[in-house]
């Protein structure tokens, strides 16, 4: 009778499995878990147009293929040809040998193949690993082999255990390494040599005598009882490889000492070792859905990790593109493709490309094609072939020497390209003709540029730089550079700035019954007037302007001169004389004919003749032909509607001078802060005339920069016409070294060295040289006298305790002591005078409020402190100079240095006298 004890043991054992039952139920699950795909392709490593395909399920098979053309006639002549398939729009890959033609054991089972990678002519030679352990070395091709059963050679281990893993030495062919499952008390991976003896005693079954297997490995690595999961040999070291043993160890070994591993890291990424073919010290390798990369170099650490969202089946790094790795997850219809950047630095980083390539279809592996470039064969779980090129982001960049270069794959190409209109052509041009280096009429710099905007501008920097220089502007505000805002719309620190302006009434010259016209007059006003080249107040002057204005062929602007000056006569002669000049440019319109409509004007102004001119003006083109008809017909005084900008492009220096004579102080104020603002915001270089060379000319060429790159423009204009206050501004030092680095690049030394010249020069112009040589107190070590440059504190309190003596005899001022407020020890005595020495020889500046002049005071010289560089006596200057007159020696008693033949020029007044 079965007890109750035995009952529950026997219900439990059936309904729970033992505990070892578990153990190797987890360790089939993980086993599974980690096995990789059960298809599995290989390009033949002796020709690149054979691969092989590999599937492991029972029962196994082993393909191999041929890539090439096929047409419908090729197709048609031979029936093996009816399996090719169509791997892409070009190619076809066909079977040529499987593994049915092998005559193996029926119950052998393949667990892995290997390439050889020795090309034998004829031959395609391919080692398999079967379930039992044995190595097989055979070949594809009938006639390679005198065998029957096509298998030269065969290796056993020495206990029947899977090999799950082969891997052939590149460098030294007849090495194999056989990776195999554990088992106790053997290694996991042996080491075999094709070209060793072959043990007759141990032939297979079936086989012809004299063909055996090796008797033994020539090396075997790893612990015994651990299990192999990976292996790879580097490629450029044919002794080392990289093996996955264990349960959490990456090691590195050389076959010379097969007793130790040469390197070692622990890790739980142990499967799917891959190194990469372009360096020899790079591996990656994963588990489930983490993938590391790793150096040799530094193999206690992974230099980068790539998490992947399930499990990983396959990881290759591409043989032809440098830091390129592919990868393939389980359950995925897509490659993905790394490209790791920035490998040896911290902040490593990849980008991730998915490459599609079966249309969809679930992918089962993947191999790089060993010579095409980007080129992937992938198959899917169904045995369907596709051929892939991975379509990468092509770099592009451009040469100092304005030629694209365009990398593609290992192939660079240069192309020269048309940039004649590229802003950096037109600097390296216009620096090459010169451009900024004419420093004393820098107007000069704009005939350089063949641009009629620098031109202007230029012309307009030569004429302040030039005022300036002649002192024509008056010294109104606290930069002598101002500009009209400065002056018309500026604000003074302090003060409440307000633009008073007297009317005046005046009638338009060549009408009759003509109305007084109001226009405006201030000292602001004239000086704005100035910086437009408009000083008219001398007649002479205007007649100097409007005959060079003839001369250049520009009629329409000499008269509008004129009208705008209230000379109506003068502008319709200057017109008639325009009509009959060989050098006025015929155009769309007869200046006669403008001449005789303006001289029909009448201060009733009938609207017959408005209206006729109102439709003329829309006819014209001529922006100051427009302007004059447009100042006639205004009405009430509304000059305003001239200086539209958008309708008449009249040059700045007259739409300002315009604005200054009709304008009142509230209109003319708005319309400088306006366009100004405009100015600023657009980078419009004609803005100078209104900014200045001030903080907002500043602004104005950074806004131009911005618009047009063109910092040698900026750079020039900030060395050659800012003042050297504003040469210090970051943003002017930011164009200054810009420009700097252009002349570098394109190797323009000399122009290089002739601009640095210039800003040196620049820089060092208003810089005063600081006092380098001191007469130094005894006892404090600080300067006798101060000095403007030293001690900035205490030299002004001595200044005004200095002044405050002057206006009162009663504060008596003491000059024999130390300055130092902390010394205050006396001078030393002259030798002769026998009293304390003392100077005041610092500068002491006194302005003046009404004049604007400074006086500076030194020490009469006869003060100054004189002594003997060898014995170091001395006094007041005039005292020695008194007793040399008559004597050589030191005066001072018992010193026997004869101070005056120290001196060559005392020696040889001496000699003469003697």
């Amino acid at each position: 009778m079965t007890s109750p004890r035995q009952i529950f043991q026997d219900f439990f054992s059936k309904s729970y499995p033992p505990l070892n039952t578990g153990k190797d139920m987890l360790r089939k699950v993980k086993k599974e878990k980690m096995n990789f795909s059960k298809c599995d392709l290989q390009w033949s490593p002796t020709a690149s147009d054979l691969f092989l395909t590999f599937n492991s399920s029972v029962p196994s098979d082993l393909t191999l293929f041929q890539v090439g053309e096929l047409d419908e006639g090729d197709l048609a002549s031979n029936t093996n040809d009816t399996k090719a398939q169509s791997i892409s729009s070009k190619l076809n890959a066909w079977p040529i040998g499987s593994l049915a033609d092998f005559k193996l054991p029926s119950k052998s089972d393949i667990k892995c193949y290997a390439c050889q990678p020795k090309n034998f002519p004829g031959a395609n030679l391919v080692t398999l690993g079967m379930s039992s352990g044995k190595v097989l070395l055979s070949s594809f091709d009938h006639e390679s082999l005198q065998v029957a059963d096509r298998v030269e050679r065969e290796f056993h281990p020495k206990h029947n255990r899977p090999c799950h893993i082969l891997e052939w030495n590149t460098l030294e062919t007849h090495r194999l390494l056989a990776g195999y499952d554990k088992y106790r008390g053997d290694q996991g991976v042996a080491l075999w040599d094709i070209n060793q003896e072959k043990d007759k005693s141990r032939k297979m079954s079936g086989m012809n005598d004299g063909l055996g297997g090796a008797a033994k490995p020539l090396a075997e690595f790893g612990s015994p009882g651990e299990n192999v999961h990976s292996i790879k040999w580097l490629n450029n070291q044919a002794t080392c490889f990289v093996a996955g043993i264990g349960t959490k160890h990456i090691r590195l070994y050389d076959i010379r000492d097969s007793s130790r591993s040469h390197g070692q890291v622990t890790t739980k990424l142990l499967y799917g070792i891959a190194i990469d073919p372009c360096t020899d010290y790079r591996f990656s390798s994963c588990v489930d859905s983490q993938m590391n990369i790793w150096d040799l170099r530094k193999l206690d650490r992974s230099i980068h990790n790539i998490t992947e969202p399930r499990s990983v089946v396959k990881v290759a790094w591409c043989p032809t593109r440098y830091n390129r790795l592919a990868c393939l997850i389980r359950d995925s219809s897509v490659v993905k493709i790394y490209s790791i950047e920035h490998l040896y630095k911290e902040d490593m980083e990849h980008n991730e490309m998915h490459l599609q390539t079966n249309g969809g279809n679930q992918v089962a592996s993947f191999a790089w094609h060993p010579t095409h470039e980007n080129c992937i064969l992938s198959i899917t779980p169904s045995g369907i072939l596709k051929e892939t090129v991975v379509a990468d982001l092509i770099p592009m960049t451009w040469s100092p020497q304005s030629s694209l270069l365009i990398g593609s794959g290992r192939y660079l190409q240069e192309m020269a390209a048309e940039c004649a209109d590229d802003i950096s052509t037109k600097i390296k041009a216009r620096a090459l003709r010169g451009y900024g280096l004419k420093k004393e009429q820098i107007w000069e710099n704009g005939e350089l540029v063949g641009d009629e905007t620098l031109r202007k501008f230029w012309l307009i920097l030569d004429h302040i730089k030039s005022l300036h220089k002649e002192k024509g502007l008056q010294k109104i505000r606290n930069n002598p550079f101002y500009g009209v805002k400065d002056l018309i719309a500026g604000e003074i620190p302090g003060t409440e700035f307000c633009l008073r302006s007297k009317q005046h009434g005046k009638n338009l010259e060549g009408t009759t019954n003509s109305s007084n016209i109001h226009i405006y007059t201030s000292q602001e006003r004239t000086i704005s007037m100035r910086l437009c080249n408009w000083d008219f107040q001398n007649p002479t002057a205007l007649e100097i302007y409007i005959t060079r204005l003839i001369e250049n062929g520009e009629f329409e602007r000499a008269a509008a001169i004129h009208m705008f000056n209230l000379n109506l006569r003068k502008a319709i002669e200057t017109l008639n004389l325009g009509s009959t000049s060989s050098r006025w440019k015929k155009g769309d319109v007869n200046l006669s004919a403008i001449a005789m409509a303006l001289s029909g004007y009448d201060s009733s102004r009938k609207n017959l003749w408005c209206e006729m001119c109102s439709l003329l003006c829309k006819q014209l083109q001529n922006p100051y032909l427009m302007a004059m008809f447009t100042f006639l017909t205004c009405d009430d005084g509304n000059y305003s509607v001239v200086l539209d900008e958008d309708a008449y492009k009249m040059s700045i220096q007259d739409r300002i001078a315009f604005a200054c004579i009709f304008l009142n102080d509230s209109q003319l104020s708005k319309y400088i802060k306006r366009w100004t603002e405009e100015a600023m915001n657009e980078g419009d270089l004609d803005g100078i005339l209104l900014t200045g060379l001030t903080e907002d000319g500043i602004k104005l060429l950074a806004s131009y920069i911005d618009k047009t790159a063109d910092v040698q423009t900026a750079s020039l204009v900030a060395v050659l016409a800012f003042p050297w206050q504003l040469t210090r501004d970051p943003i002017v030092q930011n164009w200054i070294d810009c420009y700097r680095n252009l002349l570098d690049t394109w190797r323009l030394w000399h122009e290089r060295a002739k601009f640095d010249s210039y800003v040196q020069q620049e820089s060092t112009r208003k810089k005063q040289e600081l006092q380098q040589i001191f007469v130094t107190c005894h006892f404090c070590q600080s300067p006798v006298s101060p000095s403007p440059y030293i001690h900035h504190v205490q030299a002004s309190r001595n200044a005004r305790v200095m002044e405050a003596a002057s206006k009162d005899s009663r504060v008596r001022m003491s000059t024999n002591t130390c300055h130092n407020n902390k010394c205050r020890k006396p001078l030393p005595r002259c030798c002769l005078c026998l009293m304390h020495m003392g100077t005041d020889s610092f500068y002491k500046e006194k302005f003046d409020t009404n004049t604007t002049k400074s006086e500076k005071k030194k020490t009469v010289s006869n003060n100054w402190f004189t002594w003997c560089q060898s014995c170091r006596h001395g006094g007041h200057s005039h005292h020695l100079k008194e007793w040399f007159s008559g004597h050589v020696e030191c005066p001072v008693t018992s010193c026997t240095c004869r101070c005056m033949l120290m001196d060559s020029v005392g020696s040889i007044s001496s000699v003469v006298t003697s």
